[in-house]
C-alpha cells in the first residue's frame, strides 16, 4: 500500500532535513506535493522498490574533470550535518578532499574513515574512503558505515563522490541510488558529457539532476550551451545555476571553506533542497 503523508509528517521531515527558509524562493518541485490529507499520487512520490527501508543515497558523479564535484559533495554533506542529520561522505576515489575542508579530522583507527569537524557537527559527519580500484555498491558501504561509525549509522545520509577517472564503475552505483547529481562545465564539452551520462542513467533508470556549475551568465558562448542543455535534458536540468566563486580559494586559505559565497547562492541551495526532495521521499517509506 501507499505510503500516505499528511502535513505533519511533511513539516517533520522539512525540520529534518534544515529546509525551512531554504524553499522562501520559489523552487519548482513545491509544486509536486499534495494538499493535506491526499494520497500522494504515484507519479510524484514513486514508492521505492524493494529496499524500502534503506537511507537515502545520493552519487555525484561527472565524465567532465574539475566540474566541482567534491565542492559539491563536501557542501551537500555538511549542509545536512548542519540541519541535525547524519551524513556519511563516500570518497570514492579516495582523494581525500576533506582534508582541505576541514580542520578538525578524527580518524578512526583500523578504518580508512574519520569523524570531520566535531566541534561543530558533533558526530553526525564521517568520512569513509573504500578502495578505489573496485569501489563496492552502496548496499556494502552502507553497512560498513554502519560498523565503522557506530549507532545511528543505519540511518545515515549517504553522499558518495565518484570521480571522472571511476566512471567505469558508475553504472552498477547509479542503479541503486536515490539521485544522481551529475554536474557539468559550461563549455563545448558539455553537450557531449551530458549525452553520455544521460544515456546512462536511462539505462539504469536512475533519478538524475544535471547542473552547471561555474557559469556565468554575461558570457553569452555559456548561455548558448545551457540552452543547448536544456534541449537536450529538459526537466533534469536545475534550473538555477552554480555561479563563480573566485573568492573559494580565499575563504581555503583562511581555512573557512564552508563559508564560501557559493553554498549560500541560490543555485547551491536550490540543488540543496532537490537532495533533500529526494530523501524526503525515501524517509517517508521508512
Amino acid at each position: 500500500m501507499d505510503k500516505i503523508v499528511v502535513q505533519a509528517d511533511r513539516d517533520a521531515l522539512y525540520q529534518r532535513l534544515g529546509l525551512p527558509g531554504v524553499p522562501a524562493r520559489p523552487v519548482a518541485w513545491l509544486d509536486q506535493f499534495p494538499p493535506t490529507d491526499e494520497r500522494l499520487p504515484s507519479e510524484a512520490m514513486p514508492a521505492p522498490s524493494g529496499d524500502a527501508g534503506r537511507a537515502p543515497r545520493v552519487l555525484l558523479h561527472s565524465l567532465q574533470g574539475g566540474v566541482g564535484l567534491s565542492t559539491l559533495a563536501v557542501g551537500l554533506a555538511s549542509q545536512l550535518a548542519r540541519a541535525g542529520l547524519q551524513a556519511r561522505l563516500l570518497d570514492l576515489g579516495r582523494q581525500g578532499q576533506a582534508s582541505f575542508y576541514f580542520q578538525e579530522i578524527e580518524p578512526l583507527p583500523g578504518h580508512d574513515a574519520a569523524w570531520l569537524d566535531g566541534r561543530r557537527f558533533g558526530r553526525r559527519l564521517g568520512v569513509i574512503c573504500p578502495p578505489a580500484a573496485q569501489p563496492p555498491g552502496f548496499d556494502t558501504l552502507a553497512l560498513r558505515c554502519q560498523q565503522v561509525f557506530g549507532e545511528g549509522a543505519e540511518q545515515s545520509f549517504l553522499v558518495a563522490d565518484l570521480p571522472a577517472a571511476g566512471h567505469a564503475h558508475a553504472q552498477a552505483l547509479l542503479a541503486q541510488v536515490d539521485l544522481a547529481v551529475i554536474p557539468l562545465r559550461p563549455d563545448l564539452f558539455a553537450l557531449q558529457a551530458a549525452d553520455r551520462m544521460l544515456r546512462l542513467v536511462e539505462a539504469v533508470r536512475a533519478p538524475a539532476l544535471f547542473v552547471l556549475n561555474g557559469f556565468n551568465p554575461e558570457l553569452r558562448a555559456q548561455r548558448s550551451v545551457q540552452t543547448a542543455l536544456h534541449d537536450l535534458l529538459g526537466k533534469r536540468l536545475l534550473d538555477a545555476t552554480l555561479p563563480q566563486d573566485p573568492g573559494l580559494a580565499d575563504r581555503h586559505m583562511a581555512c573557512e571553506p564552508l563559508e564560501a559565497a557559493l553554498y549560500r547562492s541560490v543555485g547551491f541551495q536550490a540543488l540543496y533542497a532537490r537532495c533533500a526532495l529526494a530523501a524526503m521521499r525515501r524517509m517517508a517509506h521508512l
